[in-house]
């Protein structure tokens, strides 16, 4: 198809020889490629061999700049008629994509040498190249989509958006999102939910930064074993250096649902950490607190509150004993407590039904007060008896 173009002005003189016309943030340039590249020789002459650095003319539609066609680490120079997949350095930007075709021209004299199939637009510069990389080209030689994204997921080291995907690899939206949905389907990807989009992680590089969360937690309790927990910033920060804010939400929330980390509030720990023990015991104290005082003087016994509060023993004992030691209940017999507001209240009650009554009153008058059973009434009088707050009448 052919396309019209309106350029006012002198627009045309301030265009050079091969630019080309796209997309805004779509269609970048580039220094570096990785191609398939095949070395033709050059026609009538002796046949040599294409060694590494070879200077040459890359021709990609009418634009042409001056690079460098490198070999990867340990390759022997090419024979004629050899086809590689190669690392191309430019001298200047090119405009090229994945899948676009380029001509090699010999640096001089020039004539054509070659040419190929560019496989990824931007590479890193090493020509020493690891098994995921291999994998990576491999699938892109054949025209694989869907291994080729899941090869470039397996080299990252976090969770990334299909948008990363697609301009990686050159793919168009729809691509990326229908090979990304069937590496889902298939468990080799999983799919996060990130505040900026769905997010997609290769699964083994998911369980290396689940490996990183738990590491970190673990560090930083041993650091600050009197900290119940972090900031989910702080965690962050330590764990995955790399991670904006949305990927860092989306692993918290993918270590909490497999039991790696917990969250609450604005805080992050390890629910296995005797800080998070700690933290378990001081919520079961808090309820238990919050119970009697709601329950006042006519609190059930404190087997009772446990089955209520649904609390294992063992939190429950070390629940009541963190309470005692700082006075937040108090035990009125074995198996019964008040909480201090209670307590506070009860001493009340009976300190007025002594003064209304001239100075001495019954246990009668005072369980009239407290407005509890006769039992209760006892274990409380004779309770606040031991803290000498008045003199046990007779019973009546």
């Amino acid at each position: 198809q052919r396309v019209a173009l309106n350029l006012v002005g002198n627009g045309v003189a301030a265009l050079d020889r091969g630019e080309m016309l796209g997309v805004a943030d779509r269609f970048g340039q580039t220094l570096r490629i990785m191609m398939t590249f095949t070395y033709l020789g050059r026609e009538g002459t002796k046949p040599r061999v294409l060694e590494s650095g070879a200077r040459v003319h890359v021709m990609a539609g009418t634009a042409e700049v001056v690079g460098r066609i490198m070999l990867l680490e340990g390759e022997a120079p090419m024979a004629v008629g050899e086809t590689r997949t190669v690392q191309v350095r430019l001298e200047e930007p090119l405009p090229l994509r994945a899948g676009d075709h380029a001509v090699v021209l010999s640096y001089s004299p020039v004539m054509l040498i070659g040419g190929g199939r560019v496989l990824l637009a931007r590479c890193r510069r090493s020509r020493e190249l690891t098994e995921g990389e291999r994998a990576l080209y491999a699938a892109l030689e054949a025209g694989d989509a869907v291994a080729g994204v899941e090869a470039w997921l397996a080299l990252q080291t976090l969770p990334v958006v299909a948008a990363d995907v697609a301009a990686a690899l050159d793919l168009v939206s729809g691509g990326a999102d229908a090979a990304l949905n069937e590496l889902v389907a298939r468990g080799a990807v999983h799919e996060l939910a990130g505040s900026g989009g769905r997010l997609y992680v290769n699964a083994a590089v998911l369980d290396a930064a689940m490996d990183a969360l738990a590491a970190t937690l673990s560090a930083m309790h041993a650091a600050s074993p009197k900290e119940t927990g972090f900031t989910p910033g702080a965690v962050a920060h330590a764990a995955w250096p790399a991670a904006d804010d949305g990927v860092a939400v989306a692993l918290i929330a993918e270590g909490c649902s497999r039991g790696v980390c917990a969250a609450e509030g604005a805080e992050v720990f390890d629910p296995h950490s005797a800080a998070a023990a700690a933290r378990v015991v001081r919520e079961a104290c808090e309820r238990i607190v919050a119970l009697l005082d709601e329950a006042g003087l006519d609190a059930p016994i404190l087997p009772e509150v446990g089955e209520q509060l649904q609390l294992d023993r063992d939190t429950m004992t070390r629940g009541l004993r963190e309470l005692s030691l700082n006075r937040s209940i108090v035990k009125v017999e074995r198996d019964v407590a008040l909480s201090a507001a209670a307590e506070a209240h009860a001493r009340e009650l009976v300190a007025a039904a002594i003064a209304d009554a001239g100075g001495a009153a019954t246990t009668s008058v005072l369980r009239e007060a407290l407005g509890v059973s006769r039992k209760r009434a006892i274990s409380i009088l004779e309770h606040l008896d031991a803290c000498l707050l008045y003199t046990s009448p007779s019973p009546r």
